[in-house]
């Protein structure tokens, strides 16, 4: 298929993943000036049967339909087009940049309590809408939650045209039943749904044992039961590993418990009651500094270098550690002085830049500093940000630099690297890249530092308009050598 072009425009780039029923691809839009991306779904019925054939492309039609209306959602990703060709049938869907929740839902890996209350709402925010036009989406899972990039919204994907498709079976007689197929993922399905009787609170329970996992930080599974009602248990001592530790408002905790009782009539009707428990809450705090999850005021913080793809990649929130060096900024740029215990930074930063904390799980962004805006018409505000990141495991530098730079290169537009090489960070070992990239009409331009400590990843990077870059370099590469990191 790589190469291969379907529509007569969607040039096939890369396959992005297989199942049982069909295969994901990237793919470009020849018809488009800039060439965007966009995830083409092929659809392989399991039967050649002409009835078979027939049925699967009426079920593809009324999928397809679907999907057209629910993305109108700005975070559904949009339908464009839906076609047969060779008897293969496809889906061409808006491609969104970014990562999927299992890289912040992680076994042994537990969120703030405040952290959940605000996955939950966002999450549900968004089912709402879904549930509101009588679908349900039937497969809530980390993997099927897209934070996206361009502002840490969650976009929810996979709405299961193959899998409706692959639940028709041809019965001996060669006719074409509806089966009653259980649809999902057996860690986040409901006992009705497996037994093919799926209801808009089966997506209510998938979003409550999902939340629940990213407080205790186990997985689903390994939760016991209650034996005489089969309820989970997760919020007493016996039913976590000895290691948890979980303190929960049990506020919150009742919510949960709600979402995922066992009989479905009595969870939440749809994600709109869930909404309503939520607002219910004394507080529902956001990440602190952030006004919403990954979402930035102004464009000043449009900052949106890939570097954080590849370190939210590789694992969860880290407190980085800096040694000291000192900086003297011109006489006429006062310094003012930025430490962050939580996270063991300090630096220094020129007086007339905004400072932005962010202490954002999401993006990993501790802090970002914000150039001053030149005058009204000046629409781009140069960024210098610091982010940090726990490894799961132990990585050489050259092993950490060469998958960072193949996902700047793929997913990033227009990326040309201007330079390259070893240099230091905070008095270790570090890669620096320089490269220019494409956002829009928008042409930027990036450096981007990072290092790697402790089974630790902290990056620093520099982004400006291309022909404003030079205009705040040498205050960037102060705020960098200023970078101050403690030892362990």
């Amino acid at each position: 298929m790589i190469g291969q072009l379907l529509g007569g425009h969607y040039r096939i780039v890369k396959s992005l993943g297989k199942g049982g029923f069909g295969e994901t691809y990237l793919a470009v839009d020849l018809h488009l000036p800039d060439r965007p991306q966009r995830v083409v779904k092929q659809l392989k019925p399991q039967s050649n049967n002409p009835l078979v054939l027939e049925t699967a492309k009426k079920l593809f039609d009324r999928e397809a339909q679907v999907l057209y209306e629910l993305g109108s959602h700005d975070r559904i990703p949009s339908l464009f087009a839906h076609f047969e060709e060779d008897e293969q049938f496809f889906l061409v869907e808006e491609f969104v940049p970014g990562h999927d929740l299992s890289y912040e839902i992680a076994v042994g890996k537990q969120l703030s309590e405040s952290q959940v209350i605000f996955l939950l709402r966002d999450i549900a925010e968004v089912l709402a809408f879904v549930h509101q036009n009588r679908v349900i989406h039937r497969d809530i899972k980390p993997s099927n939650l897209i934070r996206r990039q361009a502002d840490g919204k969650i976009v929810l994907i996979d709405f299961g045209a193959v899998k409706q498709v692959s639940t028709q079976i041809v019965d001996t007689g060669g006719l074409v039943t509806t089966s009653t197929v259980a649809i999902g993922t057996q860690n986040y399905m409901p006992s009705e749904q497996r037994q093919g009787n799926p209801q808009f609170s089966s997506d209510v329970y998938a979003l409550g044992m999902l939340c629940i996992q990213a407080l205790t930080g186990v997985e689903p599974s390994k939760l016991p039961l209650e034996p005489n009602s089969l309820e989970i248990i997760w919020r007493d001592r016996p039913g976590l590993p000895s290691e948890t530790q979980l303190q929960v408002d049990p506020k919150l905790a009742d919510i949960l418990d709600q979402m995922v009782l066992y009989d479905f009539r009595k969870r939440y009707g749809s994600a709109a009651e869930v909404l309503q428990a939520i607002d219910s809450l004394t507080a529902a705090p956001e990440p602190p500094g952030t006004s919403a999850v990954g979402v930035k005021p102004d464009r000043s913080l449009k900052w949106n270098p890939k570097i954080v793809l590849p370190l939210v990649l590789l694992g969860g929130a880290i407190a980085i550690l800096f040694g000291a060096t000192k900086l003297v900024f011109q006489p006429d740029i006062p310094v003012s002085p930025y430490e962050n215990t939580q996270y063991g930074i300090k630096l220094n930063y020129p007086q007339n830049w905004d400072k932005q904390e962010n202490a954002n799980i999401i993006t990993k962004e501790v802090v970002t500093l914000v150039s001053p805006r030149a005058s009204d018409s000046d629409k781009f505000l140069e960024t210098v940000s610091v982010t940090v990141e726990d490894l799961p495991s132990p990585k050489s530098l050259e092993e950490y630099t060469s998958f960072a730079k193949q996902e700047i290169q793929q997913n990033n537009q227009d990326v040309q690297i201007q330079s390259e090489g070893e240099d230091t960070l905070a008095g270790n070992k570090a890669y620096r890249i320089i490269y220019t990239r494409s956002d829009g009409e928008v042409k930027l331009k990036t450096m981007a530092i990072w290092t790697l400590k402790n089974f630790k990843a902290y990056a620093v990077i520099y982004e400006a308009e291309l022909g404003e870059y030079d205009r705040f370099l040498n205050e960037a590469e102060k705020i960098i050598k200023s970078l101050q990191v403690q030892s362990n």
